[in-house]
Parts: structure tokens; C-alpha cells; sequence
């Protein structure tokens, strides 16, 4: 009866004058994706699915691909986004963006003009878009396919030293702006910065201004299932090399696919796998479920995951620990050494939420201790604000219903009063 019922409601809610449209693909209440093509309540967003320069270029700004090849043979490919107005961006203050977990550059361009991305260009910045090695974006190698196991053969160490070093070197060449880039990353985007700017100071001294981190990933304190999962990391990542799978989610257009075709019947259900993803959804939209899964996930690589599981076990924001053996022939000591966040002197500004799932102000408070910066400072958000219903999670930093004003607004003060370009 409960199925029933439900339809009917549904159908109560369309118009008998309402097209049908078997093309609709985003709708304002979950129960309407049951009956998308004649709910009133649904439309077609051509965002789900789209490439990041698709979004780029439908939202009305211009794009440009640039690829960058790591000294490790990996190239990636890199985006910036050109500002509606007539003119270059010339001498425009440039920003870094950089992904998290399971997702590429598409995160700060898939919620229309809620993106992060449009919001910069609009606010007179130069921005750039990452993609990590293995996403759908930066496949390619010098010598190996992704077919090949020692192509996923990379921890976060790796992607550190080689991607970011590379991706920002990039844009500090193409615009001339070495030392105003302003660095902006998400979860694991925030991982790769603090241990590339941890092992290279000097060098991220010459290339950034300073870092907004947004659900900044050093050290953790995570909900229980999320630490059962860490806990067993290494061992379950070692079991799944033994059987030859270096990679979680080799191929994430079919998963992409599939959940876009099973969402519709099961929204609810697709719902609660966001809740798992990122925490509580106080900050979701309906109309962004088939938009969010249509963008997530991504490819990663299993070493990561190990890497990351034995950072929440040791307690300890560490390097990728081979084992007391090769731990000696790599770090010269039988424990891997951990990142000095001290050496990191550039302004770092640290943005979470109260429901993300990963981190909690306590953990976020160890990396603002530890920081050798002067100018630093920890912001949760929505500041001041502690309403159950505005609270951010993990992902809520690029699909929050309310980013413009909690957000956005709080990165722009924090950019225009403290990380101004050189000479201005």
C-alpha cells in the first residue's frame, strides 16, 4: 500500500495540463523523481552529466585546457575559466582550485551559478581548475595506460610532490603572478597542499600568497562507521592489491550511469548514500540528487585510501608507511616521518563544518596549533550561525542551497583583506 500511496501523492502533485518531458532530471521534492517526466515539480538541468568545460560554456564563460605533464610522466589536464566580460584575465589575481575525494574539477562548476568557480571569475579573479592524477580528466602518461597496474601505483605523497608542484608551477608561468596565487582546496585537495608546502616550503613560499582549506583533512576524528572503515583500511587495502586492484572506481562512468538510472526509482536511497558521503543534509537540494551522482565519484587509487587509514591510526599526519623494511630503504628509519606543519608559514585560513563526517573542530584545531603561521585562523561555518538547519558537512563547501551567503561571502572578506596580490 505504501508504494501506492506514494504514486499517488506524486501524481497528485503534477498538473493535468503539464507536458510531458522525458528528458526532466532534476526535481524540488524526492518523491518526484518517481514520475520526473510529468511532475511539475521536475525540469531538465543540462549540468548532470555534462564535462567541466561544457558547464563552463553553458553558464556563459569562457574556457581554456591546459595540460601539464608531472616529472613523473603523468599529464593532467587543467582548466581556466575566462570571465564574461570583454578582456583577458590578464594580471587578475590568480586562484588555484583543487578537488577532493572522489571528485575532479566538475565540483566547483556543476550547481549552476552556485559554483565556486563563477563566483571568482565574478569577483575579478583568474581562476584555475585541478584534476589529480587517475580522474576522468588526466588519464593520460608519458609511457603507461590506465590499464596497468603501476599507473594507480601512487599514495598522496606522490600526488603532492608531483601534481600540485607541477599544476601550480603552471599557472604561475601562464599568468606571470608568481607568489599571488591564491590556493583553495577541498579535503583531499587540503591533504596535498599542507604536505607539499610542509616538504617544499621555499618553493610554495614563491608560488602562493596563502591557502583557504575548506574541511581541512590532517588529522581526524570521524564518525564511528567512518572509523570502522579506517580502521580496517590497510589491511582491506592490502587484500585487494594481493588480488591486482589498485584503483576504486576504475571505471566511473558506468557507476555514474547506473546511479542515475536507479535514483530516479529510489530517491531516498540515493539520498542516504549522499548522507553517508558527506554527513548530515541540512544543506541539500533535491534537485541536485541525479546532478551530485552524475559528478561523484571518481577514481581512486587504493594507496590512497591505505595512506589515509594509516594516518587516522597512528594518530599522525605521516607518509606512506611501506612497512619497517622498506621504511628504511625510503625514509632511512623503520617509522615513516611525519609532515612538519610548522614549516608552513604562508596565511592559512581552515574552513569545516559541524556535520562533516571526517573532521571535527577539535582536529581542526590540532592543524591551527601546529602551523608555523603567523597570519592563520579557523572559521566554522556558517560563522556564527548554530542552527541545525544551516550547518555545513564534508561536501556542503560546493553544493550547500546556501554557499553564496555562508560561504562565499566569508572566503571573499577573507581574500580581499588578507591575501591581496604582490605590490598591491
Amino acid at each position: 500500500m505504501l508504494p501506492v500511496l506514494m504514486l499517488l501523492i506524486c501524481l497528485a502533485q503534477t498538473s493535468t495540463s503539464s507536458p510531458v518531458n522525458l528528458e526532466n532530471n532534476a526535481c524540488s521534492h524526492l518523491l518526484d523523481y518517481r514520475v520526473k517526466s510529468i511532475s511539475r515539480n521536475c525540469y531538465h538541468n543540462p549540468d548532470v552529466g555534462a564535462t567541466t568545460p561544457e558547464m563552463i560554456k553553458r553558464n556563459g564563460y569562457g574556457v581554456e585546457s591546459h595540460d601539464v605533464t608531472t616529472d613523473d610522466g603523468y599529464i593532467l589536464q587543467i582548466y581556466r575559466v575566462i570571465s564574461k566580460q570583454a578582456g583577458s584575465n590578464e594580471k587578475k589575481q590568480p586562484v588555484y582550485l583543487e578537488h577532493g575525494i572522489l571528485l575532479d574539477s566538475d565540483a566547483w562548476t556543476f550547481v549552476g551559478e552556485r559554483s565556486l568557480a563563477y563566483s571568482l571569475v565574478d569577483d575579478g579573479y583568474d581562476v584555475w581548475l585541478g584534476n589529480q592524477r587517475g580522474t576522468p580528466y588526466s588519464r593520460r602518461h608519458e609511457t603507461l595506460k590506465t590499464t596497468d597496474l603501476e599507473y594507480w601505483d601512487y599514495n598522496l605523497d606522490t600526488v603532492a610532490v608531483y601534481d600540485i608542484s607541477a599544476s601550480l608551477n603552471k599557472v604561475a608561468n601562464e599568468t606571470g603572478m608568481e607568489g599571488s596565487i591564491i590556493y583553495i582546496g577541498h579535503s583531499r585537495g587540503t591533504t596535498l597542499i599542507f604536505m607539499y608546502a610542509a616538504e617544499y616550503p621555499e618553493e610554495t613560499e614563491r608560488l602562493l600568497k596563502g591557502i583557504i582549506a575548506l574541511s581541512p583533512i590532517a588529522f581526524f576524528n570521524p564518525k564511528p562507521y567512518i572509523e570502522f572503515l579506517l580502521t580496517i583500511g590497510p589491511s582491506l587495502g592490502k587484500s585487494l592489491k594481493a588480488l591486482g586492484i589498485r584503483v576504486f572506481f576504475q571505471y566511473p562512468k558506468t557507476l555514474k550511469q547506473f546511479l542515475e538510472l536507479i535514483c530516479p526509482s529510489f530517491p531516498y536511497f540515493c539520498e542516504f548514500i549522499v548522507f553517508l558521503v558527506s554527513g548530515k543534509l541540512p544543506q541539500f537540494m533535491p534537485e541536485d540528487l541525479l546532478n551530485f551522482f552524475s559528478h561523484f565519484p571518481t577514481s581512486f587509487a587504493v594507496n590512497q585510501a591505505i595512506q589515509y587509514s594509516q594516518m587516522n591510526n597512528a594518530d599522525k599526519f605521516q607518509k606512506f608507511d611501506y612497512g619497517r623494511t622498506k621504511n628504511l630503504e625510503e625514509y632511512g628509519q623503520d617509522t615513516p616521518p611525519e609532515y612538519d606543519l610548522g614549516k608552513i608559514k604562508l596565511p592559512v585560513y581552515l574552513l569545516y563544518g559541524v556535520n562533516d563526517i571526517f573532521i571535527t573542530g577539535k582536529s581542526v584545531k590540532r592543524v591551527y596549533d601546529q602551523l608555523g603561521s603567523e597570519k592563520k585562523q579557523i572559521l566554522k561555518i556558517p560563522v556564527d550561525n548554530d542552527k541545525k538547519e544551516d550547518q555545513f558537512n564534508h561536501n556542503d563547501f560546493f553544493y550547500a542551497k546556501n554557499i553564496t551567503t555562508f560561504l562565499y561571502e566569508e572566503m571573499s572578506k577573507i581574500m580581499k583583506d588578507n591575501l591581496q596580490p604582490n605590490g598591491q
